[in-house]
């Protein structure tokens, strides 16, 4: 008999966690049902997948009223599937469905921890979220720490039962390695990016690629790049994705990022491979994160990678291979760690290609796989 499992997130952007999940799993044994607010993504993976899917608005803030309602249309959603496994994640998700499926006694129940929010908070705030946190963990039977480094500080803070928590494999939520390989990219299709962009081809560009909000390290790249720009005077910073109002930059970076003219910020996009097509270097000095599949993404595409020890990131690296790891909010180190990139096209290309290799750790069948076992393992 078919099992059936539901994977739910907050909002539509996280449901590319869930790529060729739903086939994989169905491949083994399993009905899959996707569950986040409704957006692009889900769509997708709709169309793509055929996975049943739930639209469920989620207010991300606390708010009682909101988050009441979410829960009663959980609790409908869960009654209809009946799934054997609930494995949810993000914040208010994770919150929303470990108390219905709790209530409703579904005898698996996953909280999937794809980073620690209080990370970036202080305060109240912070105590807040934590209690939150504890709250999720003690209504789940198990716990999916996304890397070692996250689950290391999950156990260090006692937010979670030890024998709860697992890390699959190498960690992370696996990357699909096949949009991401230089050979998809033409020398001329290259030529042609960069002549829309503005982009000289002689020029070095200096990427990033992630949310432009403080805890991704974008205050110490701008004061890294106004020490970087002097030395190298053809470098060009290529910022792809969007500022966030809830999560905003100071308003002095946001000036910067505005008005110089050797930035380029293109705002949200969805076909970001082409970008990494043409950076020289890649950089996401985030303070953390669950993972840090950007960093995969870049080192599969044979791009040199600059990031930090932070939580997440740490394990998404290896620093001297195919990458230079520097403390989190250092952006000293992390002028200098992209200059050494700059300066030596030698060394440029030769940890591009072991970045190809070390990418292969997580690729997501690879992950998945690992996911699959451990079901049939809680189903046992």
């Amino acid at each position: 008999m078919r099992k059936k499992v539901i994977s739910a997130v907050t909002v539509s952007d996280s449901v590319i966690f869930f790529y060729g999940m739903p086939r994989f799993l169905s491949n083994r044994g399993y009905d899959v049902a996707i569950c986040s607010a409704s957006g692009e993504e889900l769509d997708l993976i709709s169309k793509n997948e055929a996975p049943t899917v739930f639209k469920v608005k989620m207010a991300r803030e606390p708010k009682p009223l909101s988050d009441i309602i979410s829960l009663i249309k959980v609790i409908i959603v869960l009654r209809k599937f009946k799934p054997d496994i609930v494995n949810a994640g993000t914040p208010k998700a994770g919150l929303i469905y470990m108390i219905a499926s709790w209530l409703l006694s579904i005898p698996v129940r996953i909280y999937h921890v794809r980073g620690l929010r209080h990370e970036s908070l202080t305060g109240f705030s912070e105590f807040f979220q934590i209690q939150i946190e504890k709250l999720t963990g003690l209504l789940a039977t198990d716990i999916i720490c996304e890397t070692e480094s996250l689950r290391k500080l999950a156990l260090k803070q006692a937010l979670y039962s030890n024998k709860k928590c697992h890390v699959l494999g190498p960690g992370s939520s696996g990357v699909e390695l096949e949009n991401y390989t230089s050979k998809n990219f033409s020398n001329k299709s290259k030529l042609n990016l960069r002549n829309k962009l503005g982009i000289d081809e002689n020029a070095l560009v200096i990427g990033f690629v992630g949310r432009l909000v403080p805890r991704k390290g974008v205050s110490e790249l701008i004061n890294a790049w106004l020490e970087i720009k002097e030395q190298f005077p053809t470098a060009i910073l290529l910022l792809i994705g969007p500022m966030e109002s809830e999560q905003p930059l100071l308003e002095s970076d946001i000036n910067i990022i505005n008005n110089d003219s050797r930035i380029i910020a293109t705002g949200r996009k969805n076909d970001v491979a082409q970008f990494y097509s043409i950076m020289d270097v890649f950089t996401l000095p985030a303070h953390w994160e669950g993972f840090g599949n950007v960093i995969i993404e870049a080192a599969s595409m044979g791009v040199p990678v600059v990031t930090t020890n932070g939580t997440g990131t740490i394990d998404a690296s290896k620093d001297g291979y195919h990458s230079k790891v520097i403390n989190i909010k250092d952006s000293k180190g992390l002028a200098t760690a992209i200059s050494e990139y700059l300066e030596n096209s030698k060394l440029r290309k030769e940890h591009g290609e072991n970045g190809k290799l070390w990418a292969k750790t997580f690729e997501r069948k690879k992950i998945l796989e690992h996911l699959a076992d451990f079901y049939d393992t809680l189903l046992t």
